[in-house]
């Protein structure tokens, strides 16, 4: 018998012992796109010098709001650590690459 709001312990109510605090819980997560930019200039062979003909510069901008992965409440017990996002989403958040090539 429940007196008050409170549950003794040993009850026996659905999900345990203890009733689970979170109201409103669900596992399903929100759509999360993303968004990423590239930019790139090739010198071709329009220099003079050989050494300067051929070279590539990229910025490559990963995620370019900056958005994490939704909360997700995910225990040890399924054999990962402990985290609050989804980990089969990358939680880096926007990253900036820069990347130089040169074509011999």
């Amino acid at each position: 018998m429940i007196k008050h709001g409170k549950v003794p312990p040993g009850s026996a109510l659905p999900g345990g012992t203890f009733p689970c605090l979170i109201n409103g819980y669900t596992n399903i997560e929100p759509s999360q796109y993303l968004f990423d930019l590239s930019l790139g200039y090739d010198t071709g062979e329009t220099p003079a010098n050989t050494y300067l003909q051929n070279i590539g510069i990229n910025l490559v901008v990963r995620n370019i709001t900056g958005r994490h992965p939704a909360f997700e409440y995910g225990p040890s017990a399924r054999g990962r650590g402990f985290s609050a996002y989804d980990i089969l989403k990358s939680d880096d958040g926007r990253t900036w690459n820069l990347i130089l090539t040169k074509t011999w």
